[in-house]
């Protein structure tokens, strides 16, 4: 996160009501310089906050990789939410599939006007309900349909570390992640 106490709150909380309960969640402030660092106080023992020097996103992201201990790391950026139940389903899926090292959802897209669609119809995925069970070229399926939002991913810490995370050597403003 950075300078989004305005919205923080609601991205934690939305862990915290997860229906899976196995987690740790790892909140890297990545030198806010608004209220960010008391709003985190304020949920001292229910999280882990690491305060670094402004870096940019992708070096924040790295650093929740390399402070977290799971198996599996899932993504959330400051002014997303996840619906209660989003873990335990990446999760069991994980379980069916488990040569897979990457897990992602769909997700709703809420505009500013309160028109909402579906992740999947807005990037060709398929229809709202339709689900994508396993891909066998997924770097392929990436590459010509876009990739999905990064608060939807799931990914096995190891293969993500010995792929070199993010790469922070770049200046991006948006879709760091795609890079």
């Amino acid at each position: 996160t950075y300078n989004r106490s305005f919205c923080l709150g609601r991205a934690i909380d939305s862990v915290l009501a997860q229906t899976f309960k196995d987690w740790e969640l790892v909140v890297v402030d990545d030198g806010s310089t608004d209220r960010t660092g008391q709003l985190l106080e304020s949920y001292s023992g229910r999280l882990r906050s690491i305060r670094q020097a402004n870096r940019g996103v992708c070096a924040a992201r790295n650093r929740g990789i390399a402070e977290s201990s799971g198996a599996w790391v899932a993504f959330l950026d400051s002014d997303d939410v996840w619906i209660p139940g989003k873990l335990e389903l990446q999760i069991q899926a994980a379980l069916q599939h488990s040569e897979c090292c990457v897990h992602t959802t769909n997700a709703s897209l809420i505009s500013e006007d309160g028109e909402e669609s579906s992740l999947f119809a807005v990037n060709w995925y398929g229809d709202k309900g339709e689900a994508i069970e396993k891909l066998d070229r997924p770097l392929r399926w990436q590459i010509q349909h876009g990739v999905g939002r990064i608060q939807c991913l799931m990914a096995r810490r190891e293969p993500l570390v010995a792929a070199g995370m993010f790469r922070t050597d770049h200046r991006l403003p948006l879709f760091e992640d795609q890079d």
